[in-house]
Order: structure tokens, then C-alpha cells, then sequence
């Protein structure tokens, strides 16, 4: 029970860290690429 409960706490975590890096990873390329066409 206890292998059952880590593993879905490192797949949460997982799963968390991909929406944050998914999220920010979204966001600044299109910030670079402004600036690149401004700059």
C-alpha cells in the first residue's frame, strides 16, 4: 500500500510540474519572439 500511495504521489507531482513547465515554456517564446521582431 505503501509503494501504491508514493507512486501516486510522484505521478502527481510529475504531472504538476509538466502543467507548470508547459505553462511558462508557452509563455516566453512568444515574449522572445516579440522581441526579436521588435528588437
Amino acid at each position: 500500500m505503501n509503494d501504491s500511495r508514493r507512486q501516486a504521489m510522484m505521478a502527481r507531482m510529475c504531472f504538476f510540474i509538466m502543467m507548470e513547465f508547459w505553462n511558462t515554456w508557452i509563455r516566453f517564446p512568444k515574449l522572445d519572439y516579440g522581441n526579436l521582431i521588435v528588437g
